[in-house]
């Protein structure tokens, strides 16, 4: 799916409960705002939110790379192919860069 990626970075720390040092890259998509319209709740806008993703390990320094060398400000149009992992979420797994991008203002 073509998506809009604004940032793409990398958590580290250690786990409070293990005590085992972590690490994870996560990629920020712009995703369209969706109005919210409920008895009680309403959020309307427009614009885009930003959906954070996980990064599949193989690749993350790859797409580090790719994102920082094409980032001039502006974010980047990608291609992203996405799996579910185990918890049902939404894991980034590959990627290709659109041709046409974006002008740095």
């Amino acid at each position: 799916m073509k998506c809009i990626v604004s940032a793409v970075f990398t958590l580290s720390g250690t786990g409070k409960e293990s005590n085992k040092p972590y690490s994870m890259t996560r990629i920020g998509v712009l995703v369209p705002f969706q109005d919210v319209d409920t008895p009680n709740f309403k959020n309307h806008g427009q614009g885009f939110n930003v959906v954070e993703m996980g990064v599949n390990n193989n690749f993350s320094t790859e797409l580090i790379n790719k994102f920082t060398s094409l980032f001039k400000g502006t974010p980047i149009i990608m291609d992203l192919t996405t799996s579910l992992d185990r918890e049902a979420k939404n894991v980034v797994t590959g990627y290709d860069v659109a041709s046409q991008q974006p002008k740095a203002a």
